[in-house]
């Protein structure tokens, strides 16, 4: 993220669209977290 940012600038379409897959991804892991510690 950070190279990106560096290169494209925060604002950029493809700095975004990277981010929200990421944040996508985070949440997705945290949710299996709760769900293997049930």
């Amino acid at each position: 993220m950070h190279r990106l940012s560096d290169r494209f600038g925060m604002q950029s379409e493809i700095v975004i669209r990277i981010s929200q897959e990421l944040d996508g991804l985070l949440n997705r892991y945290g949710q299996l977290g709760k769900v293997v510690k049930m």
